[in-house]
């Protein structure tokens, strides 16, 4: 099993509040390397799925 997945979200910024790209829900935050509105907890559960999915590969 591997570990959680978890991101640094240290450089990312924060603006007025748009559409989570995953959820729809309002997002402060871009995420630091695409610049797309996502909430933080929406973008760690996508990345923990597609990497489960890898794993199971």
């Amino acid at each position: 099993m591997s570990a959680p997945a978890f991101l640094d979200w240290r450089r990312a910024r924060a603006s007025d509040p748009d559409p989570c790209q995953i959820c729809r829900k309002p997002a402060l935050m871009r995420d630091p390397e695409t610049n797309q509105p996502k909430r933080k907890v929406c973008a760690e559960q996508a990345l923990a799925a597609r990497r489960a999915e890898n794993e199971a590969a």
